[in-house]
């Protein structure tokens, strides 16, 4: 990168030179989070599944719905707040967090018969295939749990990432 010029053409001095909007570690959490959120729209299709899952699987359901149409939302408006560097953006942000943290909890004491479920779907898609049934359902199993503490991990480490950044960036505000 070049540093800014004078009009002629030599550089400016550093107590001229204009100064970044962001730390490079807001921005940085500031695309991370731009690029996750956009991702997690795609699970906006699955908002039939869920409500399919109402009758029998309420609980499970209804945590899934909120994320999805409660803590999405709330997530893109936090996002469009952060890159505005108000704080009310930082806390929306770190509360979308705990709620995904929660989400995944319920989700871990209620999915079970929803793991039974798909679990099966998954045995009549390789029923053809010769896999033994006990392997299936062990893979689904071990795929959803680890999704699950996974995805607690991403939020806990996130939100401590964002908390950092964001008082990295109010400090780097003030002195300016």
């Amino acid at each position: 990168m070049t540093e800014p010029q004078s009009a002629s053409g030599q550089p400016l001095p550093p107590i001229e030179q204009p100064k970044s909007r962001y730390t490079g570690f807001y921005l940085t959490m500031l695309i991370l989070s731009t690029v996750g959120t956009a991702l997690s729209m795609f699970g906006l299709a699955e908002i039939a599944t869920y409500i399919g899952y109402l009758n029998e699987h309420t609980v499970y359901a209804v945590t899934m719905l909120v994320s999805l149409v409660v803590v999405l939302p709330v997530s893109v408006v936090a996002l469009v707040l952060l890159w505005l560097k108000k704080l009310a953006g930082i806390w929306l942000k770190l509360g979308t967090y705990v709620a995904s943290i929660v989400a995944a909890i319920v989700t871990l004491f209620s999915g079970s018969d929803v793991l039974k479920l798909e679990a099966e779907k998954v045995l009549q898609e390789t029923a053809s295939a010769g896999i033994p049934a006990s392997t299936v359902n062990a893979l689904v199993s071990g795929m959803f749990y680890v999704a699950l503490v996974f995805g607690i991990i991403i939020s806990i480490v996130f939100a401590l990432l964002w908390w950092f950044a964001w008082r990295k960036q109010r400090q780097a505000d003030t002195e300016e």
